[in-house]
């Protein structure tokens, strides 16, 4: 399994905890640009409290056939409204 991010620290722990779980898992710290990722190459991707626009279309493409995509961003205003 591969694992791309930019921060050092999250490669790090996911390291550490892969080698404690027995996980084949091959982390890296790489920033992140359109020509990095390749197409058809990644069966599910996880983007987490990031957004740049300009990679969607690099994104969506770098799935396989079928692929998933979990993409959780922020907003520029947080919603502090009551919901109850």
């Amino acid at each position: 399994m591969a694992t791309i991010d930019i921060s050092m620290v999250a490669i790090k722990k996911l390291n550490t905890y892969s080698v404690l779980q027995g996980l084949d898992i091959n982390a890296c710290q790489e920033e992140i640009v359109p020509d990095s990722l390749t197409e058809n190459a990644f069966d599910v991707i996880v983007v987490s409290r990031f957004l740049d626009r300009t990679l969607s279309d690099a994104i969506i493409d770098a799935l396989k056939p079928d692929g998933l995509l979990f993409y959780q961003t922020f907003t520029r205003d947080k919603d502090n409204t009551d919901s109850t």
